[in-house]
């Protein structure tokens, strides 16, 4: 991917190319994202029209791989700032941290589920795949029933 001749900075620009100027694209994505939301901190740029302008901050950051994958942020945190601003990130975190508030969030399983979502989503945009919603779907299902939290009722016996 990258050439060994350096005579005329070609080692440079495939580097740059591919990873963006930051030389790591996830860096180079985060950064693209942060650049995008600059005027919309409150209400984001909207649910289909974040892409957009992720996209044009790729073209700016001269990051083609981005631009030829039509890459995300993959951090589910930054897509939704991207999204719905402010208020989606603070719903955000409070969806991730809610399991925090149950009466068994004191027990260490509690707490290490909650940890496993927030570095899952943090490295993935896990709400944008149906694979990542059956995850993140399948660890409430989890903790709600661990928990007590779904009970039987009389009917169902």
């Amino acid at each position: 991917l990258l050439h060994l001749d350096n005579r005329q900075g070609h080692v440079r620009h495939g580097f740059v190319r591919i990873c963006g100027k930051d030389g790591n694209v996830r860096v180079t994505m985060m950064r693209c994202g942060l650049d995008a939301i600059q005027g919309h901190w409150l209400t984001g740029l909207g649910l289909g029209d974040y892409e957009v302008g992720l996209q044009e901050q790729y073209g700016k950051h001269n990051f083609s791989r981005g631009l030829d994958h039509q890459w995300g942020t993959h951090n589910q945190f930054l897509e939704t700032l991207l999204q719905s601003g402010l208020i989606g990130l603070a719903l955000m975190v409070a969806f991730v941290l809610l399991p925090l508030a149950c009466k068994d969030s004191k027990q260490y399983w509690v707490r290490l589920t909650v940890l496993a979502m927030g570095v899952a989503i943090y490295f993935e945009s896990m709400l944008g795949r149906q694979m990542g919603v059956q995850f993140i779907g399948l660890m409430y299902v989890f903790l709600a029933l661990s928990s007590g939290g779904i009970k039987e009722t009389k009917e169902d016996k």
